[in-house]
């Protein structure tokens, strides 16, 4: 008797996937609320500028702590985004890689989460000299609100 192989072991974690997807997806997003999605439009100079910059000592914050510049950017885009609301601290750590980290944080009054996902790109490890020295950036941050006026 033969065992599945490579091939029906990836058929049947397929049709697991496929199953349990929808319910994962549900959590992350839950049904009727609205989102929003903030994509930080990144220059590659200005990141490389950033780098350098760390590297002369300023914010070294953020070489080794994703979570505080995943603050900072919420904290940013409460002074110029309208209705940008008041968060707990600490978050959530959703997921944490060595070069990726999401987290959640949750609003003080209402019912919205704040995720947001900080990325280290192996492109600045010549700026950084090590890739232990590689700065966090903030890549992207996604309100969900499912107050009731945001319920459709």
């Amino acid at each position: 008797m033969r065992g599945l192989g490579i091939r029906g072991a990836c058929q049947g974690l397929t049709a697991l996937l496929i199953l349990t997807c929808p319910s994962v997806l549900a959590w992350q997003f839950p049904k009727g609320c609205g989102t929003r999605q903030f994509n930080e439009k990144l220059d590659r100079k200005e990141v490389e500028a950033l780098q350098r910059w760390v590297n002369d000592g300023h914010e070294p914050w953020r070489i080794d702590n994703p979570e505080l510049v995943a603050h900072q950017k919420l904290l940013q885009l409460a002074l110029s985004v309208r209705g940008f609301g008041a968060h707990q601290a600490p978050p959530e750590q959703i997921v944490r890689r060595e070069h990726y980290a999401v987290y959640l944080y949750k609003s003080v009054v209402g019912n919205k989460t704040y995720r947001v996902t900080v990325r280290k790109f192996q492109w600045l490890v010549p700026i950084a000299g090590k890739p232990q020295w590689v700065i966090w950036v903030p890549t992207r941050v996604l309100v969900t609100d499912c107050s009731k006026d945001q319920r459709r």
